[in-house]
């Protein structure tokens, strides 16, 4: 009895496990047809709410090139380029790729503008790569010698590079000068550069490439080697050490071979003559067995120094010394104790030297004190001390009191005090 319960049990189970089964896989009669309508007209709904959303269909990449840049950069930094997109400006990384995503199918602008040059794209699909090919750059270097600025041929120069990206200055190219003291560096990119004498980089001597630039062009002063020839006096009125006027002197540098020959600008790059300070200066002189001669000065025929080629060659001179007599032009007797002011002509103006006294001669004596030039005794007749002068020599007649009575006999007669009180010397020339 139990076994044929278990049984009817296990019979009635198996049944309904059957009906669920067929029943969930026979389509249904009752409303399955609606039930399908209605989900294509969700699906239809989807779609539409999906035409108002915007899309991801266009984007682009444009990457950044230099037209054959140096191959001396390495990897170069392209950041810092302004670029246009839809008329926005952007700048660049350091890659030089622009990657571009726009949310809609609107047709856009991409623009560039390098070396007076532009470059646009205008697209409304998606570009996979496009290339940006930029037009090298250009340094031009004029080298001159600094002081006479001339051209300097034959110098070696170097041109170094910021590098963005690493942050140090890269040496790009060495080239050398041309006769005309120039040279071109081409293939550059668009930076921070320095031109420079090989072997003399100064980083505070910098310049920068920029965007619009096609080129660059500066100056680079170099130093010259100098040799300098200084004459002063040893001593003057004025002071120790004052210059020798050169336009008053008689002077020559050369060279002894066979014969005396003096110099020609085949002989050296620039000259500089500073006349009224006494200073010779040559630049870069390529004879290295050279003389400075000075003619007749003192009354020496010749007096030769051996420059110190590249160096500073100091000559010290003995100034002149004058001597002035005054008389008195009543007698021709020393005109004694009298004050007189010497004056020197610098060019422009007359310049007091200083007031001296006569002595018992009745002279002024003024020991190799004296530069050559002009001079005069108050208002006398000015003289010239030369150059081959030893000692000046100047005579002067003084008037006195004594000049109005030089014709009345009766009061040289009957005078019988000194007179010497009374001398009064007329500076003018006139009787006083």
């Amino acid at each position: 009895m139990k076994n044929l319960t278990k049984k009817i049990i296990s019979l009635i189970l198996l049944a309904m496990f059957l009906n669920v089964t067929i029943i969930s896989t026979v389509p249904s009669v009752f409303g399955g047809d609606d039930e399908d309508k209605d989900k294509d007209k969700d699906k239809d709904k989807d779609k539409d709410k999906d035409k108002d959303k915007p899309s991801k269909d266009i984007s682009a990449e444009f990457v950044i090139k230099y037209d054959g840049a140096d191959v001396g950069f390495g990897t170069i930094d392209y950041s810092g380029i302004e670029y246009f997109v839809d008329g926005l400006s952007y700048l660049t990384d350091a890659s030089g790729i622009i990657n571009l995503v726009f949310n809609d199918k609107l047709t856009h602008n991409f623009s560039l503008l390098f070396s007076g040059e532009i470059h646009e794209v205008i697209f409304s699909e998606s570009i996979i790569t496009q290339d940006v090919i930029l037009a090298v750059k250009n340094i031009n270097s004029l080298v001159q010698w600094d002081e006479i600025f001339v051209p300097a041929e034959g110098i070696s120069v170097e041109l170094w590079y910021l590098d963005g990206i690493a942050t140090q200055w890269v040496l790009i190219e060495q080239s050398t000068t041309d006769l005309s003291g120039v040279v071109l560096f081409n293939n550059l990119v668009m930076g921070e550069y320095i031109v420079c004498k090989s072997g003399l980089f100064v980083a505070e001597n910098s310049f920068i490439l920029t965007q619009d630039m096609v080129g660059y062009t500066t100056e680079l002063l170099i130093d010259a080697l100098k040799t300098v020839i200084d004459l002063d006096y040893l001593s003057t009125s004025f002071g120790i050490d004052y210059p020798v006027d050169l336009s008053m002197i008689n002077w020559e540098v050369g060279y002894q071979g066979s014969s005396w020959a003096p110099l020609t600008p085949l002989n050296y790059d620039g000259l500089i003559i500073e006349e009224a300070l006494g200073i010779i200066t040559y630049y870069n002189l390529v004879n290295n067995v050279l003389r400075f001669r000075l003619y007749n000065y003192t009354g020496i025929a010749m007096t030769e120094w051996i420059l110190v080629n590249y160096g500073l060659l100091e000559i010290e001179l003995v100034a002149k010394s004058l001597d002035a007599e005054f008389l008195w032009s009543s007698d021709n007797t020393p005109a004694v104790g009298i004050d007189f002011e010497l004056f020197w002509y610098n060019g422009t103006d007359w310049i007091s030297v200083g007031i001296y006294a006569t002595d018992v001669d009745g002279k002024v004596i003024i020991t190799e004190m004296l530069p050559v030039g002009t001079y005069k005794f108050d208002d006398y007749a000015t003289f010239d001390i030369l150059y081959d002068d030893i000692i000046h020599i100047e005579t002067y007649f003084a008037e006195s009191l004594l000049d109005g009575f030089s014709n009345t006999s009766d009061f040289k007669r009957e005078l019988k005090f000194e007179l010497s009180l009374f001398f009064y010397v007329s500076k003018r020339g006139e009787v006083k």
